[in-house]
């Protein structure tokens, strides 16, 4: 946790894992970093494409599908 009082965290931080680029080491800090109310897991779908290009349609409706109340609880999105 940042303790620079000037310090402005971003609105929302958003994290796919790609693999063999240690995301699963990245996935972990984040969890630690955010509470669990401050999470929202993505389930985006796999992808053929070799640059991992995600689904945005797909994203955007599980993110509208959240309650406005946990929706703006969220502060990291993540996503495999």
């Amino acid at each position: 946790m940042n303790r620079d009082p000037t310090f402005v965290p971003p609105e929302i931080l958003i994290f796919f894992h790609i693999p063999k680029t240690g995301g699963t080491t990245v996935w972990g800090l984040l969890e630690r970093c955010f509470a669990p109310q401050e999470r929202f897991h993505i389930e985006a779908g796999g992808t053929e494409c070799a640059l991992w290009i995600r689904n945005t349609a797909r994203i955007a409706e599980q993110s509208r599908s959240l309650r406005e109340e946990r929706r703006s609880a969220v502060r990291c999105m993540l996503g495999a």
